[in-house]
């Protein structure tokens, strides 16, 4: 099993992000984290849709290795919940600042 960074996620990507735009560029501070969010969110629908095709495919009575299917059944269950808790912890972040007082 080998497990990859989503990709964009290297330590050059992430150093960019203070980096000025060049002429004629608008640059949000966001557009690293949308970015990096956004390939995140295609490895995870990538990891469910490969899951989705082994369990069609032992569905219908295809020759699957079984272990594969399972791991792969994980790996997309262990991506989903690594989603929901990223998001859990920027919604509570989110709310924290907000009811910071100025």
């Amino acid at each position: 099993m080998q497990l990859t960074p989503p990709q964009g996620a290297t330590a050059a990507a992430l150093g960019s992000a203070g980096a000025l735009p060049s002429a004629g560029q608008t640059a949000s501070p966001f557009d690293d984290i949308i970015e990096i969010t956004s390939q995140a969110a295609g490895n995870v629908e990538a990891a469910m849709a490969n899951a989705d095709q082994y369990a069609t495919r032992l569905a219908v009575g295809e020759d699957v290795d079984i272990h594969s299917a399972i791991l792969a059944m994980e790996q997309a269950s262990i991506a989903v919940d690594m989603t929901l808790q990223i998001r859990n912890r920027a919604l509570e972040a989110y709310r924290e600042i907000i009811s910071m007082q100025v």
